[in-house]
C-alpha cells in the first residue's frame, strides 16, 4: 500500500503526471470501500498535496484510472 507521500513522490519523479487506479487511492485513506464520502476525502487530500486528477469526479470502481498532475 503507497502513502500519500510516495503517491506524491511517483508523480513528481514521472515528469508531475501519472495514472493510477482508485484502488490504489482508497488503499492510501485506510478504507474498505469507495463512496462518495471516501472519493471526496480523496480528492481533498489530493488537492492538499498539489495534485489534480482527472477525471474531475473520481470513478467508483476501484480498477479505474484516474491520471494525476502536478
Amino acid at each position: 500500500m503507497a502513502t500519500w507521500n510516495e503517491i506524491k513522490e511517483a508523480v513528481e519523479n514521472n515528469g508531475d503526471v501519472k495514472t493510477v487506479t482508485m484502488l490504489e487511492l482508497r488503499d492510501a485513506t485506510g478504507k474498505d470501500k469507495l463512496g462518495v464520502h471516501v472519493k471526496a476525502e480523496i480528492s481533498k487530500t489530493l488537492a492538499g498535496l498539489g495534485l489534480g486528477h482527472i477525471p474531475q469526479e473520481l470513478p467508483s470502481y476501484q480498477h479505474e484510472p484516474v491520471r494525476l498532475y502536478k
